[in-house]
């Protein structure tokens, strides 16, 4: 998958493990042609990025998901009482 930002191309390649039912890679930072400058010493453009791990949301988790509208009014609040809630489930 390459995705384009700001004139650079994040490139993420990696496997699916259907094991796991997740996908794991290693993602890298180049410019694009309008950033195309080597800077003296650097032998290459490529940035070094880092690794991902890409899963699903567990169907047991999906219910604690928070509605567009408090979503809308507070989304760090949303993602924490979604966060909270589904590791609590998990844990009780």
């Amino acid at each position: 998958m390459t995705y384009v930002h700001d004139g650079f191309w994040i490139q993420c390649m990696g496997i699916f493990d259907p094991e796991s039912a997740t996908i794991k890679g290693e993602w890298t930072i180049t410019p694009s042609s309008s950033r195309l400058k080597l800077t003296p010493g650097k032998e290459s453009l490529v940035e070094p990025g880092g690794h991902f791990i890409f899963s699903r949301t567990p169907t047991t988790a999906a219910c604690f998901k928070y509605l567009d509208e408090a979503f809308q009014k507070n989304p760090a609040k949303a993602r924490w009482s979604f966060a909270c809630k589904a590791v609590l489930n998990g844990v009780l």
